[in-house]
C-alpha cells in the first residue's frame, strides 16, 4: 500500500461475564469496543510490539470498522464511538477525503434469485 499508515496494536481486556477476553487492536478501535461491550467492561492494556498496516483514508477505515462491528438489528457501535463520522479518526493520523464515501454493505442482507415461474415448478402431489 502506498497510502498507508502503520498502527501499533494495544492489548485490550474485555470482561464478558466470568470470562476475560484479551485482544490486540489499533488504539482507535478501543472506543468502538467500549460501545459494543460497555465502557466498564473494556480495559486498555499495554502497547504490543505488533503492528498492522491500514489505509490512511479516514473514510476507508470508518467503512472497515463498520464492516467489522455492524450487526443486524443492533445499534451501530462505530457511529456511537465516532458520532462525527470519519472526521473523528483524524486524531489518529488518518486523512479525510481520500476514500469512498458509500456506505458499507449491511451484514445479513441477502439477494435472492427470482422465484421460478409457475410452469417450472413441479406439480403438488
Amino acid at each position: 500500500m502506498d497510502d498507508s499508515i502503520i498502527c501499533k496494536l494495544v492489548e485490550v481486556h474485555i470482561e464478558r461475564g466470568r470470562d476475560v477476553l484479551t485482544v490486540a487492536v489499533p488504539k482507535h478501535e478501543i472506543d468502538v469496543l467500549r460501545a459494543v461491550h460497555g465502557p466498564s467492561n473494556v480495559r486498555e492494556g499495554d502497547i504490543t510490539n505488533q503492528e498492522v498496516e491500514l489505509s490512511n483514508s479516514a473514510d476507508a477505515e470508518f467503512a472497515r470498522l463498520q464492516n467489522k462491528y455492524r450487526r443486524v438489528n443492533a445499534s451501530d457501535p462505530v457511529g456511537i464511538a465516532y458520532r462525527i463520522g470519519p472526521k473523528g479518526l483524524e486524531d489518529f493520523g488518518f486523512e479525510l477525503g481520500r476514500g469512498v464515501r458509500e456506505a458499507p454493505p449491511q451484514s445479513g442482507v441477502r439477494t435472492h434469485a427470482p422465484a421460478p415461474a409457475a410452469k417450472d415448478k413441479p406439480a403438488a402431489k
